[in-house]
């Protein structure tokens, strides 16, 4: 027997997946696609389509245009076939170092916030450029962790109460592209051109901070798994001083979050 693929492992929940990112990703979605200068009428491919919250904003603003959506996680995808809004779009099985689609077939190759999840950078923008059609944009996004106030709040808390366990978190998170500049070299590095790089700033409202904490011990990420883990004593001392740091006083809570983004040309 093979070893199981650690990604769709991880991604085994579909439904804590959605509910810890997907409000995230939904948000940031529109504004995404805006920025890869999107034309109706090609064929867009999203990698790492997950639960496919960018190919709903896709065929949302985009009528005309061919969808494909590409994800490793099975239970990912069997949700996002289940979204009536996606009828029109092929969904398919396979990672970005291996991508099952011929070359040169799409106009637009996209990804969203699947940046850090790349074992291999370098072969995975070799795939992207493959399958993407001379002078076709590939674009990308990931989230600034540092600017990203509810996974530093929690892990900042979960070091406070449990230092042994926020260790855990570092050691298993992967490695995230840090700054623009990382970003603009690795696309260059690729052979690709015209590369332009922005950030995307996303607000969520959460008119509780049950809402927003809910969905934390559901979640798929390392700082979340590890959340869900610790002892239910301490996990309501994460809570509390989560709501201190984040200055919950009984109101809705604004929150936003930066995410890096990317593009080149082909």
């Amino acid at each position: 027997m093979g070893r199981a693929n650690p990604i769709t492992a991880k991604y085994a929940n579909a439904d804590g997946y959605d509910a810890y990112m997907g409000g995230w990703s939904a948000k940031l979605a529109p504004l995404f696609l805006r920025f890869s200068a999107i034309h109706d009428g090609g064929t867009i491919v999203d990698l790492g389509c997950g639960t496919a919250n960018l190919l709903v904003a896709a065929a949302s603003a985009f009528p005309d245009a061919k969808l494909i959506g590409v994800d490793p996680a099975a239970a990912l995808l069997a949700k996002a076939r289940k979204r009536p809004e996606l009828s029109r779009a092929t969904l398919l099985e396979g990672g970005v170092e291996n991508i099952p689609l011929e070359d040169r077939i799409a106009d637009y190759t996209l990804s969203l916030l699947v940046l850090q999840e790349f074992p291999d950078r370098r072969a995975a923008l070799a795939e992207m450029r493959r399958i993407t059609r001379p002078g076709g944009v590939v674009a990308a996004c990931q989230w600034d962790f540092a600017r990203m106030p509810v996974i530093d709040a929690l892990v900042t808390a979960i070091d406070s109460v449990r230092p042994s366990a926020a260790r855990s978190i570092a050691a298993n998170s992967p490695q995230a592209f840090t700054d623009e500049h990382e970003l603009q070299s690795c696309w260059k590095g690729a052979g690709l051109v015209e590369v332009e790089n922005d950030r995307i700033v996303v607000e969520r409202v959460f008119d509780t901070f049950e809402d927003l904490w809910r969905p934390l011990l559901a979640g798929s990420t390392p700082s979340t798994l590890t959340l869900a883990a610790l002892s239910p004593p301490d996990q309501l001392e994460v809570r509390s001083r989560m709501e201190a740091t984040l200055r919950y006083a009984g109101q809705p809570l604004k929150l936003a979050a930066e995410a890096m983004a990317v593009k080149g040309r082909s």
